[in-house]
């Protein structure tokens, strides 16, 4: 549901009474393959695809109010970075989501509208200081 929100190029699925996820190339139309043909990124994405989806799974059908990333965005290319940001987005400003996303990669800074950051002085103290661009 999700990865076409990233990418047009692949979907996710499974044999029926598997728990193994394929992927189908719409690019390459073949038989679905193993996940393991994802490049670094193009898993990030599947990854992702596959945490907002279970996110929507809790009891009761509500989801997650908040869903934690951590890292795997240096991995994407500036293309898919922007499309997974936007489609972030997209889930905040349409259902609320809250999504915190836990990263070095710069470019993130600029489209993240409240960030915490936290600085280590020592090694036995860090400063949190929260930020908001808007």
């Amino acid at each position: 549901m999700y990865m076409k929100n990233f990418t047009d190029r692949y979907t996710l699925t499974c044999n029926p009474g598997s728990l193994a996820i394929l992927v189908k190339d719409c690019y390459h139309p073949s038989e679905p393959q193993p996940a393991s043909i994802l490049s670094g990124g193009e898993s990030f994405m599947a990854s992702l695809s596959l945490a907002l989806s279970l996110s929507n799974m809790r009891s009761g059908g509500g989801g997650a109010d908040v869903l934690f990333i951590d890292e795997g965005f240096g991995t994407l290319s500036p293309e898919y970075l922007g499309n997974v940001m936007d489609t972030l987005e997209k889930l905040h400003q349409i259902g609320g989501r809250k999504v915190g996303l836990i990263s070095h990669v710069p470019e993130m800074k600029e489209r993240i509208p409240v960030q915490i950051n936290v600085n280590r002085e020592s090694p036995a103290l860090s400063r949190v200081s929260i930020c908001s661009l808007r």
